[in-house]
């Protein structure tokens, strides 16, 4: 796991209405909760296959409506260490929050391919439970 600080939108996702900061180990720490349900933000970086980026890339640029449709009608996302795309995700621990933002690996190098998309209460169980993340 890797603070969601740490991950590059960590200061996007810190700036988030429903995300606050709560001091941890003495105030010598601070940890970000997701405001409604008081939950901790953990936050991991995943190597997925190409396939699974442009399918990711479709779920994270649909409509909010069409959201069910695409994860029902569609694989898995495959996880590959040495994948040519990359995705950091910020997710709750009781998974009613997840952010996710997407690389692709071009020139050596992972970079982004886009923007930080948000997902709260039923949509965020779905697209964790689509990473693998319950």
């Amino acid at each position: 796991m890797t603070a969601p600080q740490k991950l590059e939108m960590g200061n996007e996702i810190a700036h988030h209405c429903h995300i606050g900061e709560k001091n941890a180990f003495f105030g010598l720490k601070k940890k970000l909760i997701y405001l409604p349900t008081n939950s901790l933000l953990e936050g991991t970086e995943m190597y997925i296959t190409k396939n699974s980026l442009t399918r990711l890339h479709q779920i994270m640029e649909a409509e909010p409506n069409t959201l069910d449709q695409l994860i029902d009608n569609g694989l898995p996302i495959e996880y590959d260490a040495n994948g040519c795309g990359k995705v950091d995700i910020c997710y709750s621990t009781d998974r009613q929050f997840v952010a996710l933002q997407e690389f692709k690996y071009e020139g050596y190098l992972y970079r982004k391919c886009s923007d930080v998309s948000i997902y709260e209460n039923d949509d965020a169980v779905k697209i964790a439970k689509l990473l693998g993340l319950e």
